[in-house]
């Protein structure tokens, strides 16, 4: 009975199997992740050419779209106009300028949107 005691106890790996163990089941899981992230890019793929195929079809024969010029209040520059309809191209392709003309406000001696900002900021009290 002592030999099977013994024989227990010899029986336990070296440490160059367990670290040779380890390395081969790391490996072998980053690989595992490699395909699985491989097969999930090419199904994403997929999706989104099948997405791209349908708007393509719905904007085969897109209507033409009439375009006019904007209503530009008197004392506005042509630059302004310009730039205000460049952002509004860049952000928003689809929307279209009807009218410029400068904010309106209330009073005289109300102060300017940035200064109410401002004041907003720096008497604001602390949150908890």
């Amino acid at each position: 009975m002592d030999w099977l005691i013994m024989a227990a106890a010899k029986a336990e790996p070296t440490v160059g199997v367990v670290v040779l163990t380890g390395v081969v089941l790391v490996f072998f899981i980053l690989v595992l992740i490699m395909f699985l992230i491989q097969a999930q890019g090419k199904l994403f793929q997929a999706i989104e050419q099948k997405k791209s195929k349908k708007q393509t079809n719905a904007k085969a024969d897109p209507a033409p779209i009439k375009q006019s010029a904007p209503i530009v209040q008197e004392g506005i520059s042509p630059e302004v106009v310009a730039v205000i309809g460049a952002a509004v191209a860049a952000m928003a392709p689809n929307y279209k300028i009807q009218k410029i003309e400068p904010a309106k406000s209330t009073s005289k001696a109300q102060k300017s949107q940035w200064a109410q900002a401002g004041v907003m900021e720096n008497t604001t009290p602390f949150s908890r």
